[in-house]
């Protein structure tokens, strides 16, 4: 989104915005699988040897 369509303010308004979308949009997705995972998706080789307590 170029500064132009914030009118006459400032750049660290623009940088605001646009950091804040990043945000927003790119941690509740990774956020989300990381709580919803379920234990079937590891990779066998990656599991414990002994099961969790």
């Amino acid at each position: 989104m170029p500064p132009e369509q914030f009118g006459e303010g400032p750049l660290w308004r623009c940088l605001l915005i646009v950091g804040g979308g990043l945000l927003a949009l790119g941690v509740p997705a990774p956020a989300a699988f990381l709580t919803c995972r379920e234990p079937g998706w590891v990779h066998p080789e990656h599991r414990p040897s002994h099961p969790a307590a």
